[in-house]
């Protein structure tokens, strides 16, 4: 997958459960989404039959063919979305889990959006989509390098701690020069840079998932305060985070 132009939202949509429920084998000109809320869903692409239940996630890439159908006892409820983008590249249909239901709560909110008029709509929609994106290339993506895996583990595990650079260079266990060269070799980015943008990804994490005021937000992510949040977030996803919590609204 490789990043180029926006994603463009078409359209989105519920289905209901029907025991008798069976989309013979298709394929779409766009992108499509799918999210069962409850049952299971039963797929076939190419020599390949799989089930899926919730708490799973499945995207079928555009113009990939593949049959659906829904368990008689368990009839499958679902929600899914078709969009356009240039930046997925895939050929083979791509499953994940949602551990945390993130994804499945995205879109929830988009599909309750279609019968409102919330005022920024459009952005909360692109801004989904790139997190919905962003979820799938890490499929596609080759694990790290097990040195910078290490180095995360012990960013993430720390966000709510300073952490500085003497302080990940004696973890790695070389100089701050060398420290820096290899990181940068291995992820193309600088290892404080890293860290920003984890506690950036972290902070988006529980705006979309949590009813944290943004002060609380900032803290359990590691910044000094919710202005250098601010400052990050806008620089990393071009919005600032009190306008993503107005857009989502407050959790149930």
């Amino acid at each position: 997958m490789v990043n180029s132009s926006p994603p463009q939202f078409l359209h989105i949509g519920r289905l209901p459960p029907s025991s008798d429920w069976h989309m013979h084998p298709h394929h779409h000109r766009f992108h499509e989404v799918v999210v069962p809320l409850r049952g299971v869903l039963h797929l076939r692409s190419g020599h390949k039959t799989h089930s899926v239940g919730a708490g799973r996630l499945v995207l079928y890439p555009a113009n990939v063919i593949h049959e659906e159908w829904t368990d008689a006892e368990q009839p499958v409820e679902s929600i899914f979305m078709g969009f356009d983008s240039a930046a997925l590249e895939a050929d083979a249909v791509l499953m994940s889990a949602d551990p945390d239901g993130r994804i499945r709560q995205i879109l929830r909110w988009i599909h309750h959006d279609e019968s409102t008029l919330r005022q920024g709509r459009e952005i909360f929609r692109s801004r989904s989509l790139d997190i919905i994106l962003d979820w799938f290339a890490n499929l596609a993506t080759p694990p790290p390098d097990r040195w910078v895996q290490h180095i995360r583990t012990f960013m993430r595990k720390n966000l709510d701690q300073p952490v500085d650079l003497q302080q990940l260079a004696k973890l790695a266990g070389c100089s701050r020069f060398h420290f820096v060269r290899r990181y940068k070799q291995l992820t193309g980015i600088t290892p404080m840079a890293d860290l920003k943008r984890i506690r950036t990804d972290y902070a988006r994490e529980q705006i979309l998932s949590s009813n944290l005021s943004l002060k609380e937000v900032a803290q359990v992510a590691g910044f000094a305060d919710e202005y250098t949040l601010s400052r990050s977030f806008r620089r990393q996803y071009g919005t600032p985070p009190g306008g993503l919590r107005r857009m989502v609204g407050p959790m149930p």
